[in-house]
């Protein structure tokens, strides 16, 4: 039995389900963080730049993403931390 097609945009029916932290633009979200954060994510960069976190990069993007969860100063996940990993090497 083929299941009933619904009606209405599918553009629609998915960005319904987009959660409310998410929908925030196009800039990335380490141009996002609250100056009372910035300090430590500064201090992350010039770790990771420096090679004092020297562990393979999408293991320190899914860390790092876990970490700012945790901390909330961020809602990032894994790919946004690597992509952000990737800008500043």
């Amino acid at each position: 039995m083929a299941k009933q097609q619904k009606s209405g945009s599918l553009v629609g029916d998915v960005l319904a389900d987009v959660p409310a932290t998410i929908k925030h633009g196009t800039s990335p979200w380490y141009l996002r963080i609250k100056p009372e954060h910035q300090a430590a994510v500064d201090e992350l960069r010039e770790a990771w730049v420096a090679g004092q976190i020297p562990i393979p990069k999408m293991t320190a993007a899914r860390i790092i993403s876990k970490k700012l969860n945790e901390r909330g100063i961020s809602t990032v996940g894994a790919q946004g931390v690597l992509s952000w990993l990737d800008h500043i090497s």
